[in-house]
């Protein structure tokens, strides 16, 4: 079973009485309770409020295929960093980047922010995120408890919000 989370208009979020936006993925990855760690991440089609090395500037129309443990170094020491566009993917660790890269990478398709299209771009992954131009969220799991506990953990998701369940996973 899958959630898919799409929030379609910016609000006024809070996570640990701080405000928050949904662009800003560390916060959206601790809220989910997902351990960065356990995954790789691959991000693509992105472009950030600024980028933490020049690897991330220079790759920004392509990819970054990262571990999590780099990931999570990355974004702990990159606070304010937001995705104000990208496609984020995490991959189980045996799943390996050549069998990722054989298919068509990922990209930000707005068509896909509606009850009718819910589907992982790459079915190999675990969870998507895609931030689209700071207005639009989605985020779909295959481990329904991502989804839960951002929604528990994070106040001010209200209206904006539209869940579906999809049991193609």
């Amino acid at each position: 079973m899958c959630i898919d989370m799409i929030v379609s208009e910016r609000e006024e979020l809070e996570f640990n009485d701080k405000r928050v936006f949904y662009t800003e993925i560390e916060d959206v990855l601790t809220a989910s309770e997902v351990k960065i760690s356990q995954y790789n991440w691959l991000i693509v089609d992105y472009e950030c409020n600024y980028y933490p090395n020049n690897e991330w500037e220079n790759e920004r129309h392509d990819y970054i295929w990262v571990s999590g443990n780099e990931l999570s170094a990355i974004l702990s020491s990159n606070e304010q960093l937001q995705f104000i566009w990208g496609v984020i993917i995490a991959y189980e660790h045996d799943v390996e980047f050549e069998d990722v890269r054989a298919k068509e990478l990922p990209a930000i398709d707005i068509s896909k922010f509606n009850r009718e299209n819910l589907e992982m771009q790459s079915e190999l992954g675990t969870l998507e995120i895609v931030a689209a131009d700071s207005s639009m969220f989605s985020m779909i799991s295959k481990k329904v408890e991502y989804i839960e506990n951002l929604r528990m953990n994070i106040k001010g998701f209200g209206s904006g919000i539209n869940v579906a369940l999809n049991d193609n996973y």
